[in-house]
């Protein structure tokens, strides 16, 4: 049966039309690397329960930062266009563990503290929201 198909497909298809379906198959795959990419940030936003306390400028910045959460301090440091969180007074750390983010979209969140550090980009993601 597969030998068949083939020389039905070797007969029927000429250099052309393989040249095409490769060309479509590089240009599918090719096409999921733009869909995935992500820009870096400019920003990162920070956010104590719920109330955003400051949004601080990544690029040519060069900060430590300490600031209050629910359960106390917590100490966040900015260099070479990244962020991460170097302290924190919670339990298990999984927020300092996460190490740097830079890239838009990325987040470290610390639920004890209720602390979230979101990188963003320059524009808004939403033309308008509604409510």
């Amino acid at each position: 049966m597969k030998v068949q198909i083939f020389s039905y497909l070797k007969k029927t298809l000429t250099k052309a039309d393989l040249l095409l379906i490769a060309l479509l198959i590089v240009g599918t795959l090719g096409s999921f690397s733009l869909w995935f990419r992500k820009s870096s940030g400019h920003k990162v936003m920070i956010q104590v329960d719920g109330d955003i306390v400051s949004n601080l400028s990544l690029k040519g910045n060069k900060e430590k930062i300490v600031l209050d959460g629910m359960n106390g301090p917590f100490s966040i440091e900015i260099r070479d266009g990244q962020v991460r969180m170097t302290d924190s007074t919670c339990p298990n750390k999984l927020c300092v563990k996460m190490g740097w983010i830079s890239q838009e979209g990325q987040v470290i969140c610390c639920v004890p503290n209720r602390v979230i550090l979101k990188i963003i980009g320059d524009k808004e993601p939403y033309d308008a929201l509604a409510r």
